[in-house]
């Protein structure tokens, strides 16, 4: 199908090349817990209000209403952002929103206006900048980011954080991204060291300007190509 597209091989061979990088490195996925704030509530896996947050650089994970008790508790979050309605769930999905509720989440149902950009996997930055708000501030930020987007996990007993870097600008290297890691809300203080970066990439990303503080970690991506991860670890303050 793709003989003489040079192309299209290339995407496939990068392709490839990633899912072999995930293949090898199950350690930074697998039984990691998201230190997102807030969650975005989608009547399937594929929601395109997701891109909406995407867009916006905010940090979330997606959990399908049909699946409410699997993965991530509720409890972890914040916020969940409900982009539907939620007076025809069933008996134990509205259980578990009324526990979420009861032990302090907040459900943020968006306006029509807010509800059409999100549908549509369109930019709703007001509506996207209140619920960062609600939610308080985010434990990983980007400035000068580009088409980066970004996400971070953490390991059950919160010794390791796992930052992850996406380009999804195909055609040219992200640079001089800055990154700040703040977990101040944890309740363990700890010195945030960056351990160590890998990248599937040809060229291999490094990081300038590390400035590691309690429960708080900056740094600037001199160049990224597509994919990275830094791993950090939180090395506890006696």
């Amino acid at each position: 199908m793709i003989r003489g597209d040079q192309d299209a091989k290339e995407a496939w061979d990068a392709i490839a090349q990633y899912n072999g990088f995930i293949a090898d490195h199950p350690e930074l996925y697998h039984g990691k817990v998201p230190c997102a704030k807030i969650a975005l509530l989608s009547d399937s896996e594929r929601d395109l209000a997701a891109e909406s947050f995407l867009k916006g650089n905010v940090i979330f994970e997606t959990k399908v209403l049909q699946h409410l008790d699997k993965g991530s508790p509720l409890s972890a979050f914040k916020i969940l952002v409900a982009p539907m309605s939620l007076s025809r769930v069933k008996a134990d999905q509205k259980q578990l929103l009324d526990d979420f509720v009861a032990a302090g989440g907040k459900i943020i149902t968006p306006n029509r206006s807010d509800l059409a950009h999100l549908k549509a996997g369109q930019p709703a930055p007001e509506f996207l900048a209140s619920v960062q708000a609600a939610a308080g501030p985010p434990r990983l930020t980007l400035e000068n980011s580009g088409h980066v987007i970004a996400n971070v996990t953490k390991d059950s007993g919160y010794n390791v954080f796992i930052i992850h870097l996406i380009n999804y600008d195909h055609n040219a290297a992200a640079e001089g991204v800055k990154v700040k890691l703040d977990v101040s809300d944890y309740e363990c203080p700890a010195a945030m060291v960056p351990a160590y970066v890998l990248s599937p990439d040809a060229t291999a990303p490094t990081l300038g300007n590390v400035d590691g503080g309690n429960n708080t970690l900056s740094f600037t991506v001199d160049r990224l190509d597509h994919y990275m991860v830094i791993v950090v670890n939180a090395m506890r303050m006696r």
